[in-house]
């Protein structure tokens, strides 16, 4: 009898394995299909004088793609590409805030710990204490930067468009605007890179807070979402995604 069972078994052990590599191979794929992307934008995502990659996001999302071994490639490019690879379809993830733009057209994968806020940061003698006070100031709008659906909406203000928030902040120091609107982080890590410091500005006008996510498109596939929520989760538990964000704006 033991005789006649090893050829069955031996037979049910290699059709296990003959369908259970595909699937794991099929799982794989599936994964490194995936492209990873951050916004090129100091100090979320920039190339250094030195032609090295870095940037606060960008370096976060490594450490995502890294652990969880998810990812075709991580690229930095601007804004229009990232606009461009919506509108294509394509499958990929990103380090963005839960605004209201974002939320409609991407799924929220998981928080990364950090919260800004958006508003607008005026020139030196130019106090925001309320939203009335706008009116009339040239503001300088960074492409793709999101401060709230009341300031997107109001036509009433002067606002300039500036292709990067390096570009808008240049502007407000050579007095060719009187503010600029954006997340504070961002506009005094860049700030301190052009020599201003933060006394040199007026009081600033925050409309809005919020949360920086892990975002995704919403066909990424169930396994691959669990992965990378399971991933952040662990970062965050170790303290490895705050000591980058200290980094920067600590």
């Amino acid at each position: 009898m033991k005789r006649r069972c090893l050829p069955l078994t031996y037979l049910i052990l290699s059709l296990m394995t003959l369908l259970t590599f595909p699937v794991l191979s099929f799982s794989q794929n599936t994964h490194k299909k995936i492209d990873m992307v951050t916004l090129g934008q100091i100090p979320y995502g920039f190339v250094t004088s030195k032609g090295e990659n870095k940037g606060v996001f960008y370096e976060i999302l490594n450490e995502i793609i890294s652990i969880s071994q998810i990812g075709s490639s991580h690229k930095l490019i601007p804004f229009k590409r990232v606009v461009a690879k919506m509108k294509a379809k394509q499958t990929f993830c990103t380090i963005a805030s839960n605004d209201d733009e974002n939320i409609a057209l991407f799924d929220l994968v998981e928080p990364i710990g950090f919260t800004i806020f958006a508003g607008i940061l005026p020139g030196p003698n130019i106090d925001l204490n309320d939203y009335s006070k706008l009116k009339g100031l040239r503001i300088a709008v960074p492409l793709g930067a999101y401060i709230s659906k009341r300031f997107k909406n109001d036509n009433n203000l002067l606002k300039i468009a500036s292709s990067k928030y390096t570009n808008a902040i240049k502007m407000l120091k050579s007095g060719r605007v009187d503010a600029v609107a954006g997340a504070m982080p961002a506009l005094m890590y860049i700030s301190k890179t052009q020599g201003i410091q933060q006394a040199y500005f007026g009081k600033p006008l925050l409309l809005k807070s919020y949360d920086m996510y892990l975002l995704c498109s919403y066909d990424l596939p169930k396994d691959t979402r669990r992965i990378l929520k399971q991933t952040i989760i662990d970062l965050k538990s170790k303290g490895k995604i705050q000591q980058i964000l200290d980094s920067y704006f600590k």
